[in-house]
């Protein structure tokens, strides 16, 4: 199995489970998300594995193809940019998460993790 297709099969079963536990749970999220958002310490702790995340995915997969596959390592990269805000700009960051947590925030975020996971699980299943 090359890179591209395990890459995209664990960001597919992350994204989907997640996404599918949001819809399910909404209320829950909700309120959990609100009570991590008021620790600055789970901020700097998610910055600091977004950015080992992006860099293990940019080192194992610097592809840059024509192909679908070139979206894995701008995923890694934007992985990196995620995490390096978050720990250059911490309350900005619960400012901004603090606001996508709000009920009508959540729909939203449910469906864009759904689609990322299904878009995820074509490529690393069926392409």
């Amino acid at each position: 199995m090359n890179t591209s297709i395990l890459i995209a099969r664990v960001l597919m079963s992350l994204y989907l489970i997640f996404g599918f536990g949001m819809l399910m749970n909404q209320t829950y999220y909700k309120q959990e998300i609100n009570k991590l958002l008021l620790k600055p310490t789970f901020v700097l702790l998610s910055g600091f594995l977004a950015i080992t995340c992006g860099v293990i995915i940019i080192s194992v997969h610097p592809n840059w193809s024509d192909d679908w596959r070139v979206m894995i390592t701008l995923f890694g990269w934007g992985i990196i940019l995620k995490g390096a805000f978050f720990i250059i700009a911490p309350k900005q960051t619960q400012k901004i998460k603090y606001t996508l947590s709000k009920s009508e925030s959540i729909a939203p975020m449910t469906i864009l993790l759904l689609v990322l996971g299904l878009l995820f699980g074509y490529y690393g299943f069926i392409k």
